[in-house]
């Protein structure tokens, strides 16, 4: 999850394109589990 303004802006997208996904699509991310986890959590 490496790049300009990560981790928010990596998993900002994830989360918008996971609203356009299929249930049959997955996303994968790599890098800090945690860190990932507790942004997602704020999200809810």
């Amino acid at each position: 999850m490496g790049g300009d303004n990560s981790p928010d802006a990596t998993l900002n997208g994830a989360y918008l394109a996971s609203k356009e996904l299929g249930k049959d699509e997955t996303i994968v991310l790599v890098g800090d589990e945690k860190l990932a986890k507790s942004w997602f959590k704020s999200m809810i």
